[in-house]
């Protein structure tokens, strides 16, 4: 049979878990992951759960391969290719910068989720 990998990774202060099949994820404060990689058949079901483990980190969103994927702590998804899964956290936290009324405006994640964000850009750094 054919089989994919599927990463699951976290950027930022959290835990995940990920179950097959019907089987939905616990955290386990004994043994907290960051990071899983899955052979399983192709087509294979996978549930994938974000776990806020510090109170001054906040789940924001699941990415899939690069790209925005949920905002769900939980999402189902199905092993069709090889792909990574990254739960994204960020420090939670006042807010000094001005309100943004239009996305265009944004400078930080900060601007748009109400976060400070301690020099990280949403445009990418130049070397």
């Amino acid at each position: 049979t054919d089989t994919v990998a599927t990463k699951v990774n976290t950027n930022g202060i959290g835990s995940i878990g990920v179950g097959e099949a019907d089987e939905i994820p616990e955290f386990d404060p004994e043994f907290p992951s960051q990071s899983y990689v899955l052979n399983t058949e192709k087509g294979a079901k996978l549930n994938l759960v974000a776990f806020e483990t510090d109170e001054e980190w906040k789940f924001v969103k699941w990415q899939k391969d690069g790209t925005d994927f949920s905002t769900d702590m939980e999402v189902s998804v199905t092993a069709d290719a090889d792909t990574e899964y990254i739960a994204v956290f960020m420090m939670s936290g006042s807010y000094d910068g001005p309100v943004i009324d239009n996305i265009a405006d944004a400078k930080t994640i900060g601007d748009v989720l109400g976060l400070p964000t301690y020099g990280y850009s949403l445009s990418k750094v130049q070397r």
